[in-house]
């Protein structure tokens, strides 16, 4: 994982894989928001359930899906809550889900850091998830999560990604 930018004790971080059965969490079960950015749309439903599952069970507690089939990707996690939710002895803490399709890098960056919260919880881990390796997406998504942590109103933040 790369570091985007560190302000205020928060850190958002970013990871790119070409697999999403590759995930692997920094740190299990410590609390972290998780913007997840599909740059294919390719990944097969076991494949996203298994990654829904890793990054439930790594502490995600939003996850902001954004890129390719992106409402597939909230779907899921959605379904997989709903199930573990089934069990009356399982205590679930609060995850929320979202998905924006057909939106830039830049509206979808400036949802996850200033929209992406949990009613319980200050949470101060964030990971910018991209699935698949393109260098143009990785990019943006770094450029727009640091511009809109650095300049959460849009003062003096670039006017497009690639400045």
């Amino acid at each position: 994982m790369d570091l985007i930018v560190e302000h205020s004790g928060h850190h958002y971080w970013w990871l790119a894989t070409e697999d999403a059965r590759d995930f692997r969490p920094a740190a299990a079960a410590t609390p972290y928001t998780c913007f997840l950015w599909d740059t294919s749309g390719n990944w097969s439903a076991p494949v996203r359930t298994a990654l829904a599952n890793a990054l439930l069970d790594s502490g995600c507690r939003y996850l902001v899906c954004g890129g390719e089939t992106c409402e597939r990707w909230h779907n899921d996690v959605d379904e997989l809550l709903a199930a573990r939710s089934a069990f009356p002895a399982t205590e679930l803490p609060f995850v929320g889900t979202t998905w924006h399709a057909g939106e830039s890098a830049e509206k979808v960056a400036e949802f996850f850091v200033l929209h992406a919260r949990v009613p319980d919880g200050d949470i101060r881990e964030h990971l910018v998830l991209q699935l698949g390796l393109d260098w143009d997406v990785q990019n943006d998504l770094m450029i727009w999560t640091r511009a809109w942590v650095e300049h959460p109103y849009g003062v003096d933040a670039p006017d497009r990604a690639g400045e």
